[in-house]
C-alpha cells in the first residue's frame, strides 16, 4: 500500500499508469494473464476556482490545503489536484453565508427556530 499511495495517482496521472503496470506485473509474476485497458471517461477539473467574502470585509480564500508533517505525500503539492467539488456547475453565486455547524438535523432545527423569531 505504501508503494501504491506514495504519490498522487488520480485518473490519467503518470503515477496512476505506473501503479497499473506495477499491479499487472505482480499478477503476471503469479502466472495470471493480465491486460491494461484504456477508457475515455469524463473527468471534470476546474479551470478557475475562487471563493470570496464580499462584506463586511473583502476576503479571498486561498483554497489550498496545508501540508501535514505526519503525511509525507501532502508535501507533493505540484502533483495534487486542486481542492474542488467535481460535479458542481459553473457560475457565480452571491448570497448570505449561513453557518449550520455540522449540518445535522438539530442544527437545521435551530436555524429554523432562530429565523422564525
Amino acid at each position: 500500500m505504501l508503494r501504491l499511495t506514495a504519490r498522487s495517482h488520480y485518473l490519467g496521472n503518470p503515477y496512476d499508469k505506473e501503479n497499473a503496470e506495477y499491479i499487472a506485473s505482480l499478477f503476471s509474476n503469479c502466472d495470471y494473464e493480465t491486460e491494461i485497458a484504456t477508457y475515455e471517461v469524463l473527468f471534470p477539473t476546474p479551470k478557475m476556482r475562487q471563493l470570496e467574502l464580499l462584506e463586511p470585509v473583502k476576503y479571498t480564500a486561498r483554497l489550498i490545503e496545508r501540508p501535514l508533517a505526519e503525511d509525507a505525500t501532502s508535501q507533493q503539492v505540484d502533483e495534487h489536484l486542486p481542492v474542488y467539488n467535481a460535479f458542481s456547475t459553473d457560475g457565480d453565486v452571491t448570497a448570505e453565508v449561513v453557518y449550520v455547524n455540522y449540518g445535522i438535523p438539530a442544527d437545521y432545527e435551530e436555524l429554523e427556530r432562530v429565523e422564525l423569531m
